[in-house]
């Protein structure tokens, strides 16, 4: 495993998304064997209209160490604007305009920071499909943090497809008594809170157990999200709705 020179402690005031890694598939013991995926997992396809039951999952915020871990966006970048005359000139522009965003960002997911293990066990006696297929949308996860009004706010967003996804094309079978293990940023700033991790597996929502952490309270700022899907190219207020209660993994359960 490649060993950083230097690992960032992320201290941000803005909300990111969520671009957990995931480290390692269907092992037994509740250690990280290795950061090393097992490729050799079959995916089950089911049906797209196959509703997941709600299995007894348990979500896990590991404390007992941090390990540095790349691949998390932990600045939030300006998009490009993009106007229709932009869109007139076609795909070559386009392209050209999206390089040094994308080059910024690739070089962002390079670096290493400070994270916390999260695994994923499943306590049972049979198989948990944590998606339906191997469409990467059906698993997601978030942090949330306790507010000064006593009420659990979520931190991080996600909005797209695979880079906020942590399932990807590897496995959605997690085996009895087996876990999968992610990582999520260890946050620090100003603010003392509790935190916890809301995971999506298909429509049902799960919550990790609860620690302390230290964030700034202005990543609970919504604010941007309007602009944000503006620069999304989201224009209809039904859909900015909608889109944004799925960025915070608001479904029924």
């Amino acid at each position: 495993m490649e060993k950083p020179s230097t690992v960032i402690e992320v201290n941000t005031p803005k909300m990111l998304q969520s671009q957990p890694q995931l480290l390692a598939l269907n092992f037994k013991k509740n250690t990280l064997p290795t950061y090393r995926l097992n490729h050799d997992s079959n995916i089950v396809d089911l049906p797209r209209a196959t509703v997941l039951p709600k299995y007894t999952l348990k979500i896990i915020i590991d404390t007992s160490y941090t390990f540095a871990a790349k691949g998390f966006e932990y600045k939030r970048l300006s998009y490009p604007k993009i106007k229709d005359s932009d869109l007139r000139e076609g795909k070559e522009h386009l392209s050209e305009m999206f390089e040094p965003y994308m080059a910024e960002a690739e070089n962002i997911r390079e670096k290493f920071v400070a994270a916390y293990p999260v695994l994923i066990f499943n306590p049972g006696e049979t198989i948990a499909f944590v998606s339906r297929t191997n469409d990467i949308d059906d698993l997601y996860l978030i942090q949330e943090a306790l507010d000064t009004d006593g009420r659990w706010k979520p931190l991080e967003f996600r909005y797209g497809g695979s880079s906020s996804s942590i399932l990807s094309n590897y496995h959605n079978r997690l085996l009895p008594k087996h876990y999968f293990a992610t990582a999520i940023i260890k946050y620090h700033g100003s603010f003392k809170t509790k935190i916890r991790v809301k995971m999506k597996s298909g429509n049902r929502i799960y919550y990790s157990n609860v620690i302390e952490g230290h964030i700034n309270r202005s990543q609970f700022d919504q604010s941007f999200i309007f602009d944000y899907l503006r620069d999304q190219r989201v224009n209809e207020e039904q859909d900015f709705e909608n889109i944004k209660q799925a960025m915070f993994l608001n479904f029924k359960h």
